[in-house]
Protein backbone atom coordinates (compact mmCIF):
# COMPACT_ATOMS: atom_id res chain seq x y z
CA UNK A 1 0.00 0.00 0.00
CA UNK A 2 1.46 3.22 -1.16
CA UNK A 3 1.67 6.12 1.49
CA UNK A 4 2.92 9.74 0.23
CA UNK A 5 3.94 10.49 4.04
CA UNK A 6 2.64 10.65 7.71
CA UNK A 7 3.16 13.43 9.83
CA UNK A 8 3.31 12.65 13.61
CA UNK A 9 3.33 15.86 15.92
CA UNK A 10 2.49 17.11 20.26
CA UNK A 11 0.21 19.69 19.99
CA UNK A 12 -1.88 21.90 22.31
CA UNK A 13 -5.56 22.21 21.37
CA UNK A 14 -7.57 24.85 23.54
CA UNK A 15 -11.25 22.78 24.07
CA UNK A 16 -14.43 24.06 25.10
CA UNK A 17 -15.62 22.49 28.25
CA UNK A 18 -19.85 22.66 28.01
CA UNK A 19 -20.36 21.90 31.97
CA UNK A 20 -18.19 24.93 33.01
CA UNK A 21 -18.55 27.48 29.54
CA UNK A 22 -14.13 27.95 29.94
CA UNK A 23 -11.27 26.79 27.68
CA UNK A 24 -8.91 24.19 29.06
CA UNK A 25 -5.34 22.84 27.47
CA UNK A 26 -5.05 19.42 26.76
CA UNK A 27 -1.53 17.94 25.38
CA UNK A 28 -2.99 15.55 22.23
CA UNK A 29 -0.55 14.22 20.03
CA UNK A 30 -2.16 14.41 16.17
CA UNK A 31 -1.15 11.23 13.24
CA UNK A 32 -1.85 12.41 9.65
CA UNK A 33 -1.61 9.34 7.18
CA UNK A 34 -1.77 10.96 3.38
CA UNK A 35 -1.90 7.93 0.78
CA UNK A 36 -1.43 8.14 -2.89
CA UNK A 37 -3.68 5.97 -5.19
CA UNK A 38 -5.61 4.12 -2.44
CA UNK A 39 -8.94 4.91 -1.05
CA UNK A 40 -9.67 6.73 1.28
CA UNK A 41 -6.80 9.27 0.88
CA UNK A 42 -6.18 10.33 4.44
CA UNK A 43 -6.30 9.08 7.83
CA UNK A 44 -6.68 10.99 10.92
CA UNK A 45 -6.23 9.92 14.61
CA UNK A 46 -6.00 12.10 17.68
CA UNK A 47 -4.45 10.28 20.88
CA UNK A 48 -5.18 12.22 23.93
CA UNK A 49 -4.42 11.44 27.55
CA UNK A 50 -7.04 10.38 30.19
CA UNK A 51 -5.67 9.86 33.61
CA UNK A 52 -4.12 6.54 32.83
CA UNK A 53 -5.55 6.03 29.74
CA UNK A 54 -5.69 6.94 26.38
CA UNK A 55 -8.63 7.96 24.47
CA UNK A 56 -8.10 7.55 20.69
CA UNK A 57 -10.20 9.15 18.06
CA UNK A 58 -9.54 8.20 14.20
CA UNK A 59 -10.75 10.01 11.04
CA UNK A 60 -10.97 8.42 7.98
CA UNK A 61 -11.60 11.45 4.88
CA UNK A 62 -12.70 10.59 1.74
CA UNK A 63 -11.01 11.87 -2.31
CA UNK A 64 -13.65 15.11 -2.15
CA UNK A 65 -14.20 15.60 1.39
CA UNK A 66 -17.69 14.30 0.61
CA UNK A 67 -17.78 11.69 3.62
CA UNK A 68 -16.10 11.70 6.73
CA UNK A 69 -15.96 7.91 9.53
CA UNK A 70 -15.03 8.80 12.90
CA UNK A 71 -14.26 5.98 15.40
CA UNK A 72 -13.60 6.76 19.13
CA UNK A 73 -11.86 4.46 21.73
CA UNK A 74 -10.20 4.03 24.74
CA UNK A 75 -6.89 2.61 25.75
CA UNK A 76 -6.50 1.38 29.30
CA UNK A 77 -3.18 2.18 31.41
CA UNK A 78 -1.50 3.00 28.43
CA UNK A 79 0.09 6.72 27.72
CA UNK A 80 -0.81 8.41 24.87
CA UNK A 81 3.29 8.61 23.60
CA UNK A 82 3.09 4.98 24.22
CA UNK A 83 -0.33 4.23 22.64
CA UNK A 84 0.77 6.08 19.05
CA UNK A 85 3.82 3.29 18.35
CA UNK A 86 1.88 0.48 17.12
CA UNK A 87 -0.51 2.75 15.08
CA UNK A 88 2.21 4.59 13.03
CA UNK A 89 4.16 1.54 13.08
CA UNK A 90 1.07 -0.24 11.74
CA UNK A 91 0.89 1.78 8.77
CA UNK A 92 4.44 1.83 8.38
CA UNK A 93 4.41 -1.92 8.06
CA UNK A 94 1.51 -1.18 5.22
CA UNK A 95 3.56 0.42 3.14
CA UNK A 96 6.75 -1.71 3.66
CA UNK A 97 8.48 1.17 5.46
CA UNK A 98 8.12 3.10 1.58
CA UNK A 99 6.86 6.92 2.18
CA UNK A 100 8.15 10.12 0.18
CA UNK A 101 8.23 12.35 3.45
CA UNK A 102 7.83 12.10 7.30
CA UNK A 103 7.09 15.06 9.75
CA UNK A 104 7.86 14.28 13.35
CA UNK A 105 7.73 16.43 15.93
CA UNK A 106 7.18 15.06 19.39
CA UNK A 107 9.02 16.14 22.96
CA UNK A 108 9.50 12.66 23.35
CA UNK A 109 9.74 9.12 21.75
CA UNK A 110 9.18 5.78 23.03
CA UNK A 111 11.42 4.39 21.02
CA UNK A 112 12.24 1.47 23.31
CA UNK A 113 8.65 0.04 22.37
CA UNK A 114 9.59 0.43 18.13
CA UNK A 115 9.93 -2.58 16.23
CA UNK A 116 10.58 -0.17 13.41
CA UNK A 117 13.03 -0.55 10.48
CA UNK A 118 14.54 1.66 8.22
CA UNK A 119 12.69 3.94 5.69
CA UNK A 120 14.16 2.61 2.47
CA UNK A 121 12.64 5.19 0.47
CA UNK A 122 12.34 8.53 2.43
CA UNK A 123 13.34 11.36 -0.07
CA UNK A 124 12.23 14.12 3.23
CA UNK A 125 11.76 14.81 6.63
CA UNK A 126 11.08 17.03 8.84
CA UNK A 127 12.43 16.70 12.56
CA UNK A 128 11.22 18.23 15.66
CA UNK A 129 13.97 17.97 18.08
CA UNK A 130 12.65 17.09 22.09
CA UNK A 131 15.59 15.26 22.77
CA UNK A 132 18.66 14.71 21.63
CA UNK A 133 18.72 10.92 21.82
CA UNK A 134 15.32 10.87 20.19
CA UNK A 135 16.83 13.03 17.06
CA UNK A 136 19.74 10.08 16.56
CA UNK A 137 17.02 7.88 16.59
CA UNK A 138 14.97 9.11 14.16
CA UNK A 139 17.78 9.81 11.64
CA UNK A 140 19.37 6.14 11.98
CA UNK A 141 16.04 5.54 10.17
CA UNK A 142 16.22 7.41 7.53
CA UNK A 143 18.21 6.75 4.34
CA UNK A 144 21.74 7.79 3.63
CA UNK A 145 21.12 10.08 1.04
CA UNK A 146 18.19 12.33 1.20
CA UNK A 147 16.44 15.87 -0.79
CA UNK A 148 15.88 17.50 2.41
CA UNK A 149 16.63 17.50 5.96
CA UNK A 150 14.58 20.49 8.36
CA UNK A 151 15.25 20.26 12.20
CA UNK A 152 13.20 22.28 13.99
CA UNK A 153 13.13 22.79 18.02
CA UNK A 154 10.54 21.06 19.81
CA UNK A 155 11.64 21.89 23.46
CA UNK A 156 10.10 24.37 25.95
CA UNK A 157 11.15 27.92 26.10
CA UNK A 158 14.34 28.04 27.94
CA UNK A 159 14.43 24.47 27.65
CA UNK A 160 16.61 24.20 24.00
CA UNK A 161 18.80 21.52 23.08
CA UNK A 162 22.43 22.15 21.46
CA UNK A 163 22.58 19.27 19.05
CA UNK A 164 26.66 18.15 19.62
CA UNK A 165 28.64 17.98 16.37
CA UNK A 166 28.80 14.22 16.05
CA UNK A 167 25.23 13.83 16.11
CA UNK A 168 25.13 15.64 12.81
CA UNK A 169 28.32 14.08 11.14
CA UNK A 170 26.21 11.00 9.69
CA UNK A 171 25.56 10.91 6.11
CA UNK A 172 21.92 11.45 6.25
CA UNK A 173 22.86 15.03 7.67
CA UNK A 174 25.69 15.50 5.42
CA UNK A 175 24.83 14.28 2.40
CA UNK A 176 21.69 16.04 1.86
CA UNK A 177 20.83 17.95 -0.90
CA UNK A 178 18.39 20.81 1.15
CA UNK A 179 19.54 20.91 4.66
CA UNK A 180 17.41 23.24 7.13
CA UNK A 181 18.77 23.57 10.83
CA UNK A 182 16.20 25.88 13.13
CA UNK A 183 17.45 24.72 16.71
CA UNK A 184 20.65 25.51 18.19
CA UNK A 185 23.61 23.63 16.89
CA UNK A 186 27.72 22.88 17.65
CA UNK A 187 28.11 22.53 13.67
CA UNK A 188 31.96 23.60 12.97
CA UNK A 189 33.67 24.88 10.49
CA UNK A 190 34.79 21.53 9.67
CA UNK A 191 31.11 20.24 9.34
CA UNK A 192 30.37 22.95 7.03
CA UNK A 193 32.63 22.61 4.88
CA UNK A 194 31.87 18.59 4.42
CA UNK A 195 28.18 19.51 3.99
CA UNK A 196 26.91 18.72 0.55
CA UNK A 197 23.70 20.88 0.51
CA UNK A 198 23.28 22.98 -2.64
CA UNK A 199 20.80 24.81 0.19
CA UNK A 200 21.91 25.40 3.42
CA UNK A 201 20.25 27.32 6.25
CA UNK A 202 21.65 27.17 9.65
CA UNK A 203 20.11 28.76 12.41
CA UNK A 204 22.32 29.69 16.02
CA UNK A 205 25.49 27.80 15.65
CA UNK A 206 27.78 28.21 18.61
CA UNK A 207 31.24 26.92 16.94
CA UNK A 208 31.16 28.38 12.99
CA UNK A 209 33.34 31.18 12.61
CA UNK A 210 33.87 33.99 10.15
CA UNK A 211 37.36 31.95 9.15
CA UNK A 212 35.11 28.95 8.62
CA UNK A 213 32.36 30.76 6.36
CA UNK A 214 35.45 32.35 4.33
CA UNK A 215 36.77 29.11 3.82
CA UNK A 216 33.56 27.94 2.28
CA UNK A 217 33.55 30.85 -0.11
CA UNK A 218 37.23 29.83 -1.17
CA UNK A 219 36.34 26.12 -1.70
CA UNK A 220 33.89 27.70 -4.04
CA UNK A 221 35.89 29.71 -5.64
CA UNK A 222 38.54 27.18 -6.46
CA UNK A 223 35.48 25.13 -7.92
CA UNK A 224 36.02 22.49 -5.30
CA UNK A 225 32.61 23.77 -3.43
CA UNK A 226 29.03 21.86 -3.45
CA UNK A 227 27.88 21.30 -7.39
CA UNK A 228 25.46 23.22 -8.37
CA UNK A 229 25.80 25.09 -5.22
CA UNK A 230 22.74 27.87 -5.12
CA UNK A 231 22.29 29.23 -1.37
CA UNK A 232 23.34 29.74 2.18
CA UNK A 233 22.35 31.57 5.27
CA UNK A 234 23.61 31.21 8.47
CA UNK A 235 22.16 32.94 11.25
CA UNK A 236 23.06 33.84 15.33
CA UNK A 237 26.76 32.33 15.15
CA UNK A 238 28.15 33.09 18.44
CA UNK A 239 30.73 35.42 17.48
CA UNK A 240 30.16 38.84 15.34
CA UNK A 241 30.28 39.01 11.25
CA UNK A 242 33.45 40.50 10.52
CA UNK A 243 33.95 41.56 7.10
CA UNK A 244 37.62 41.82 6.88
CA UNK A 245 37.96 38.25 7.65
CA UNK A 246 34.56 37.05 5.15
CA UNK A 247 36.58 38.20 2.05
CA UNK A 248 40.31 37.82 2.78
CA UNK A 249 41.88 36.18 0.15
CA UNK A 250 38.75 36.56 -2.38
CA UNK A 251 38.09 38.72 -5.82
CA UNK A 252 35.29 40.66 -4.10
CA UNK A 253 33.77 43.09 -5.32
CA UNK A 254 31.93 45.89 -3.10
CA UNK A 255 28.53 46.60 -4.55
CA UNK A 256 28.81 50.08 -3.92
CA UNK A 257 32.04 50.29 -6.11
CA UNK A 258 30.04 50.33 -8.94
CA UNK A 259 28.50 47.04 -9.46
CA UNK A 260 25.06 47.99 -7.87
CA UNK A 261 24.78 51.18 -11.10
CA UNK A 262 25.92 48.35 -13.34
CA UNK A 263 23.78 46.08 -12.34
CA UNK A 264 20.48 48.34 -10.96
CA UNK A 265 17.93 45.59 -11.75
CA UNK A 266 19.47 42.77 -10.45
CA UNK A 267 20.33 44.35 -6.96
CA UNK A 268 17.19 46.09 -6.17
CA UNK A 269 15.11 43.17 -6.66
CA UNK A 270 18.00 40.97 -4.52
CA UNK A 271 18.42 43.80 -2.01
CA UNK A 272 14.76 43.64 -1.31
CA UNK A 273 14.42 40.54 0.17
CA UNK A 274 17.78 40.22 1.86
CA UNK A 275 17.54 43.74 3.70
CA UNK A 276 21.56 43.20 4.66
CA UNK A 277 23.88 46.19 5.44
CA UNK A 278 27.18 44.92 2.63
CA UNK A 279 26.95 43.63 -0.05
CA UNK A 280 29.40 41.35 -2.08
CA UNK A 281 29.67 40.10 -5.48
CA UNK A 282 32.93 37.29 -5.11
CA UNK A 283 34.01 35.83 -8.49
CA UNK A 284 35.43 32.80 -9.30
CA UNK A 285 39.17 32.00 -9.53
CA UNK A 286 38.17 28.91 -11.88
CA UNK A 287 35.75 31.31 -14.31
CA UNK A 288 35.84 35.36 -13.92
CA UNK A 289 32.27 34.96 -15.32
CA UNK A 290 30.82 32.89 -12.80
CA UNK A 291 30.24 34.65 -8.81
CA UNK A 292 28.32 34.78 -5.62
CA UNK A 293 26.70 37.44 -3.59
CA UNK A 294 27.95 37.52 -0.06
CA UNK A 295 25.38 39.68 2.36
CA UNK A 296 26.44 40.52 5.51
CA UNK A 297 24.55 41.22 8.37
CA UNK A 298 24.55 42.09 11.99
CA UNK A 299 22.98 38.55 12.93
CA UNK A 300 23.01 36.80 9.45
CA UNK A 301 25.09 36.10 6.30
CA UNK A 302 24.08 35.05 3.15
CA UNK A 303 26.31 33.04 0.22
CA UNK A 304 24.11 32.72 -2.95
CA UNK A 305 24.73 31.94 -6.55
CA UNK A 306 23.83 35.15 -8.74
CA UNK A 307 26.55 35.25 -11.49
CA UNK A 308 26.00 32.79 -14.65
CA UNK A 309 28.04 32.73 -17.23
CA UNK A 310 26.42 33.21 -20.68
CA UNK A 311 27.18 34.08 -24.02
CA UNK A 312 25.58 37.21 -25.96
CA UNK A 313 26.76 38.34 -29.70
CA UNK A 314 29.58 35.24 -29.64
CA UNK A 315 30.84 37.22 -26.94
CA UNK A 316 30.87 35.23 -23.26
CA UNK A 317 28.68 37.44 -20.43
CA UNK A 318 27.44 37.54 -16.85
CA UNK A 319 23.87 37.07 -15.99
CA UNK A 320 22.77 37.91 -12.74
CA UNK A 321 20.00 36.93 -11.09
CA UNK A 322 18.93 34.74 -8.16
CA UNK A 323 15.93 31.99 -7.93
CA UNK A 324 14.04 32.23 -4.90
Amino acid sequence: MPIDSIRIRDTVLHLNDPHTWTNRKTDIIDVFVHLTSTFPPRLMAYFEPLGKDTKVKKYIETMYYEETKYYKSILKSCSHHEALVPYVEKWMRKCSYRMDHITVSLKSHPFENSTMKELIQCRSAQLGVGNIESLRWWLEKLPEKMESIHITNQCERGDEVTIPSEYLNVPQIVQTSELVMSVRNCVTDELLLKFQARKLRIRNSVLISCNGINRYLKNWAKGLGVPNFKEIRIDEIGSTFDETTLIEGLNAENWESGFRQSNPKFCKSFSVDFLYEVYYQIESFVDPYESVTLAIGKKTVTIAKTGTKATQNGRDITIYEYSF
